[in-house]
């Protein structure tokens, strides 16, 4: 008979598979649950898209993923590691290998353009100041923003904030990156660079976190989707079968986004041949 300590570390190298395995997860905050009991596994090099309407709990869950929140209940294991019993150190080695890009971009708003992109590195010391003064503008001239080097975030378009967003994602080697609604209320210059990274991304197997309602991309792009509806993962899967879905709630869903997606800024249709 196996001992405990044999179980564990068995447990650890089966977590140790995927880059996310959620079992039977629920969070709360002010007494109102907001995810609920949402069970799914994501490979490592996976693109996984989060769909679902306003409020459904997109954005939370890839707070829980991040590991800037923590479940109320079930397991959440991120590259292997129990968040339930990770300690501080533990979670910093989770989180040095992924960037999260917020809807609004996140910026420091004391700090120009170049310190933003900047940070990161000044904390690493990956790069000396003369490689990425140089990395930095290249990136920045990539988004056509080079003249905004010392701007501040207040001065920005939501566009050049995400796109700003972008380039300090770029300058550092990320393994797995978290994208909230990157395609919504930008511009078609941005949507552009946008999606010519992620298909980058997927070329160099990064893990993919994304939210977003556009199907077409989510149809193109996505290995996994999950559809969120109230807090409860309603579908979880690949395109394909969801394609071929016969659950009478996950096609009215499908319907809903389509409706809301119709609504929005969609990509245009040539784009998503990027």
């Amino acid at each position: 008979m196996r001992s405990k300590k044999e179980r564990i570390l068995e447990l650890e190298e089966f977590t140790k598979k995927w880059a996310f395995l959620a079992n039977h997860v629920s969070f709360s905050a002010n007494g109102t649950k907001i995810i609920e009991d949402i069970t799914f596994n994501i490979d490592f090099g996976d693109t996984f898209v989060i769909m679902g309407p306003s409020g459904s709990g997109k954005t939370i869950l890839l707070k829980l993923l991040f590991a800037l929140i923590y479940p109320d209940d079930g397991e959440l294991f991120i590259q292997g590691y129990d968040t339930k019993y990770a300690s501080e150190d533990d979670i910093m080695e989770i989180q040095k290998d992924m960037e999260f890009i917020f809807q609004f971009g996140s910026l420091i708003n004391n700090m120009n353009v170049y310190e933003n992109i900047a940070l990161m590195n000044r904390y690493h010391h990956v790069k000396n100041d003369e490689e990425l003064e140089q990395e930095i503008e290249s990136k920045l001239k990539d988004f056509n923003l080079l003249e905004r080097k010392f701007a501040r975030p207040s001065d920005l378009t939501l566009s050049e904030k995400k796109s700003v967003a972008f380039c300090r994602m770029l300058i550092n080697d990320f393994k797995t990156i978290f994208l909230d609604e990157p395609f919504e209320a930008i511009d078609e210059a941005t949507q552009r660079k946008i999606l010519s990274n992620i298909k980058n991304f997927k070329k160099k197997k990064k893990t993919l976190v994304i939210t977003t309602n556009e199907l077409k991309f989510a149809n193109r792009y996505a290995d996994k989707i999950g559809l969120l509806d109230n807090g409860k993962m309603v579908f979880f899967g690949t395109v394909n079968d969801l394609t071929k879905s016969q659950d009478k709630k996950v096609i009215r869903l499908v319907d809903r986004l389509s409706d809301i997606a119709d609504d929005q800024t969609e990509i245009p249709e040539e784009l998503n041949g990027i």
